[in-house]
Protein backbone atom coordinates (compact mmCIF):
# COMPACT_ATOMS: atom_id res chain seq x y z
CA UNK A 1 0.00 0.00 0.00
CA UNK A 2 2.65 2.55 0.55
CA UNK A 3 4.55 1.59 -2.61
CA UNK A 4 1.67 2.17 -4.46
CA UNK A 5 1.05 5.69 -2.70
CA UNK A 6 4.64 6.20 -3.76
CA UNK A 7 4.48 5.33 -6.95
CA UNK A 8 1.46 7.71 -7.75
CA UNK A 9 2.96 10.58 -6.24
CA UNK A 10 6.48 9.72 -8.39
CA UNK A 11 3.86 9.58 -11.60
CA UNK A 12 2.12 13.08 -10.23
CA UNK A 13 5.82 14.82 -9.77
CA UNK A 14 6.81 13.51 -13.34
CA UNK A 15 3.80 14.42 -14.70
CA UNK A 16 3.75 18.06 -13.71
CA UNK A 17 7.69 18.47 -14.37
CA UNK A 18 6.76 17.52 -17.92
CA UNK A 19 3.93 19.73 -18.12
CA UNK A 20 5.94 22.80 -16.14
CA UNK A 21 8.94 22.43 -18.72
CA UNK A 22 6.16 22.15 -22.09
CA UNK A 23 4.95 25.49 -20.76
CA UNK A 24 8.15 26.77 -20.23
CA UNK A 25 9.55 26.06 -23.83
CA UNK A 26 10.16 29.66 -25.77
CA UNK A 27 9.42 28.27 -29.59
CA UNK A 28 7.82 25.00 -30.81
CA UNK A 29 10.35 22.07 -30.83
CA UNK A 30 13.54 22.48 -33.09
CA UNK A 31 12.69 25.61 -34.11
CA UNK A 32 16.09 27.41 -33.84
CA UNK A 33 17.35 24.81 -35.46
CA UNK A 34 14.98 24.58 -38.52
CA UNK A 35 14.96 28.35 -38.92
CA UNK A 36 18.73 28.25 -39.59
CA UNK A 37 18.61 25.50 -42.00
CA UNK A 38 19.26 26.09 -46.05
CA UNK A 39 15.10 25.93 -46.68
CA UNK A 40 14.47 28.37 -44.13
CA UNK A 41 17.11 31.05 -43.56
CA UNK A 42 16.32 32.83 -46.86
CA UNK A 43 12.58 33.15 -46.09
CA UNK A 44 13.66 34.12 -42.29
CA UNK A 45 16.25 37.17 -43.54
CA UNK A 46 12.58 38.27 -45.11
CA UNK A 47 10.69 38.98 -42.18
CA UNK A 48 13.90 41.15 -40.20
CA UNK A 49 12.72 43.28 -36.99
CA UNK A 50 13.11 46.29 -39.19
CA UNK A 51 9.85 44.73 -41.63
CA UNK A 52 7.78 43.40 -38.36
CA UNK A 53 8.02 47.37 -37.43
CA UNK A 54 6.58 48.18 -40.86
CA UNK A 55 3.68 46.10 -40.46
CA UNK A 56 3.19 46.68 -36.94
CA UNK A 57 2.63 50.62 -37.85
CA UNK A 58 0.74 49.63 -41.19
CA UNK A 59 -1.67 46.80 -39.50
CA UNK A 60 -2.23 49.52 -36.22
CA UNK A 61 -5.24 51.81 -37.77
CA UNK A 62 -6.05 48.91 -40.30
CA UNK A 63 -7.09 46.91 -37.40
CA UNK A 64 -9.83 48.84 -35.87
CA UNK A 65 -12.83 48.22 -38.12
CA UNK A 66 -14.24 51.06 -36.74
CA UNK A 67 -11.79 53.46 -37.90
CA UNK A 68 -10.22 52.05 -40.53
CA UNK A 69 -9.56 54.03 -43.70
CA UNK A 70 -9.37 52.77 -47.63
CA UNK A 71 -5.85 54.74 -47.15
CA UNK A 72 -4.83 52.97 -44.48
CA UNK A 73 -5.31 49.70 -45.75
CA UNK A 74 -3.57 50.60 -49.15
CA UNK A 75 -0.52 51.64 -47.12
CA UNK A 76 -0.41 47.51 -46.02
CA UNK A 77 -1.18 46.50 -49.16
CA UNK A 78 1.62 48.57 -50.56
CA UNK A 79 3.95 47.44 -47.77
CA UNK A 80 2.86 43.78 -48.67
CA UNK A 81 3.60 43.88 -52.51
CA UNK A 82 6.95 45.59 -51.74
CA UNK A 83 8.02 42.63 -49.65
CA UNK A 84 6.91 39.77 -52.80
CA UNK A 85 8.92 41.72 -54.68
CA UNK A 86 12.16 41.77 -52.35
CA UNK A 87 11.25 38.04 -51.34
CA UNK A 88 10.92 36.83 -55.11
CA UNK A 89 14.26 38.67 -56.20
CA UNK A 90 16.19 37.14 -52.53
CA UNK A 91 14.52 33.86 -53.24
CA UNK A 92 14.75 33.70 -56.71
CA UNK A 93 11.17 32.77 -57.60
CA UNK A 94 8.28 34.26 -58.98
CA UNK A 95 5.54 32.85 -56.09
CA UNK A 96 6.47 34.85 -53.17
CA UNK A 97 3.12 34.91 -51.17
CA UNK A 98 2.27 37.63 -48.23
CA UNK A 99 -0.47 36.95 -45.86
CA UNK A 100 -1.82 39.20 -43.03
CA UNK A 101 -3.94 38.66 -39.75
CA UNK A 102 -5.75 39.46 -37.15
CA UNK A 103 -4.60 37.29 -33.94
CA UNK A 104 -7.98 35.62 -34.51
CA UNK A 105 -6.65 34.62 -37.91
CA UNK A 106 -8.93 36.92 -40.14
CA UNK A 107 -6.79 37.14 -43.07
CA UNK A 108 -6.73 41.14 -43.29
CA UNK A 109 -4.62 40.62 -46.70
CA UNK A 110 -3.25 38.06 -49.30
CA UNK A 111 -1.25 38.57 -51.77
CA UNK A 112 -2.09 35.61 -53.30
CA UNK A 113 -5.46 36.58 -53.74
CA UNK A 114 -7.18 39.50 -55.82
CA UNK A 115 -9.69 40.20 -53.15
CA UNK A 116 -7.77 42.64 -50.89
CA UNK A 117 -9.92 45.63 -49.70
CA UNK A 118 -10.66 46.98 -46.67
CA UNK A 119 -14.33 45.98 -47.24
CA UNK A 120 -13.51 42.30 -47.97
CA UNK A 121 -11.12 42.36 -44.64
CA UNK A 122 -14.28 43.76 -42.96
CA UNK A 123 -16.39 41.32 -44.31
CA UNK A 124 -14.12 38.85 -44.05
CA UNK A 125 -14.14 37.66 -47.46
CA UNK A 126 -10.39 37.66 -48.28
CA UNK A 127 -9.57 34.45 -47.99
CA UNK A 128 -10.55 31.74 -45.47
CA UNK A 129 -9.78 31.95 -41.60
CA UNK A 130 -5.82 31.14 -40.91
CA UNK A 131 -5.98 30.30 -37.32
CA UNK A 132 -5.25 26.97 -38.37
CA UNK A 133 -2.06 27.42 -40.03
CA UNK A 134 0.77 25.99 -38.35
CA UNK A 135 3.13 29.17 -38.61
CA UNK A 136 0.68 31.53 -37.89
CA UNK A 137 -0.70 29.40 -34.94
CA UNK A 138 2.75 29.29 -33.44
CA UNK A 139 3.77 32.54 -34.14
CA UNK A 140 0.78 33.34 -31.98
CA UNK A 141 1.37 30.75 -29.65
CA UNK A 142 5.12 31.04 -28.61
CA UNK A 143 6.81 33.51 -26.43
CA UNK A 144 9.60 33.41 -29.49
CA UNK A 145 7.13 34.89 -31.77
CA UNK A 146 7.88 33.19 -35.17
CA UNK A 147 6.46 29.18 -36.98
CA UNK A 148 7.82 27.35 -39.68
CA UNK A 149 5.75 25.07 -42.29
CA UNK A 150 6.24 23.63 -45.54
CA UNK A 151 2.72 21.97 -46.67
CA UNK A 152 0.09 21.88 -49.69
CA UNK A 153 -1.57 24.82 -50.57
CA UNK A 154 -5.21 24.34 -50.95
CA UNK A 155 -4.62 28.33 -52.46
CA UNK A 156 -1.70 28.34 -54.69
CA UNK A 157 -1.97 24.15 -55.31
CA UNK A 158 1.96 23.18 -54.28
CA UNK A 159 3.96 22.73 -51.72
CA UNK A 160 4.64 25.81 -49.74
CA UNK A 161 7.03 26.62 -47.33
CA UNK A 162 6.25 29.62 -44.96
CA UNK A 163 7.43 31.34 -42.14
CA UNK A 164 5.22 33.75 -40.38
CA UNK A 165 6.06 36.37 -37.28
CA UNK A 166 3.98 37.84 -34.50
CA UNK A 167 3.30 41.75 -34.58
CA UNK A 168 3.50 42.94 -31.76
CA UNK A 169 3.49 41.74 -28.27
CA UNK A 170 3.10 37.92 -26.87
CA UNK A 171 -0.48 38.04 -25.98
CA UNK A 172 -1.51 41.36 -26.80
CA UNK A 173 -0.44 41.39 -30.92
CA UNK A 174 -1.75 43.13 -34.04
CA UNK A 175 -1.72 39.88 -35.47
CA UNK A 176 0.70 37.86 -37.79
CA UNK A 177 2.54 38.46 -41.10
CA UNK A 178 3.55 35.08 -43.58
CA UNK A 179 6.33 35.21 -46.12
CA UNK A 180 5.57 32.03 -48.04
CA UNK A 181 6.77 30.76 -51.82
CA UNK A 182 6.04 27.96 -53.75
CA UNK A 183 8.54 24.97 -54.30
Amino acid sequence: MTMNKVSRALMLAGLLITSSSAFALECAPDMYQLVVSSGYNKLNAQLAPTDIAAFSSAMTPVSNFATATDAQYQVLADLAAAKVVAANTALAVTSARVVVTLPDGTVALDTGKSTNSLANFKAKAINENHNTRLAILDAQLFPCGFGLETKVSTSVGGVEVAIAKRIGAYMNSLGTVRVSYTK
